[in-house]
């Protein structure tokens, strides 16, 4: 299996999302479509770290790159991150890219 690659429950590889966070998908095997994206986990790391970048001065966020666990990155559009008077808040909605 090449870097980028998984393989899903049947043995059929297929491409993750790439650094530029564009999904290849979706997939098809002779069971089912598998879904493409990226995961609800992903996503809320994806907002704390744009919450976390405005707290620290980080300006304007549009995108935040999060590091997969195998080491893959992608990049995720961020919704809102805004300072408020408590700390700070970010939004990233599943599913656009």
């Amino acid at each position: 299996m090449e870097t980028g690659e998984a393989a899903d429950d049947n043995g059929i590889n297929g491409r993750l999302a790439g650094a530029e966070g564009d999904v290849k998908g979706p997939m098809t095997t002779k069971k089912t479509t598998l879904r493409a994206g990226f995961t609800t986990g992903t996503a809320a790391a994806a907002a704390a770290k744009a919450a976390i970048l405005v707290m620290t001065g980080g300006g304007d966020i549009g995108t935040v790159t999060v590091t997969l666990p195998d080491g893959e990155e992608l990049v995720i559009p961020v919704a809102l991150a805004e300072k408020t008077k408590t700390g700070a808040r970010a939004m990233v909605i599943k599913g656009r890219r």
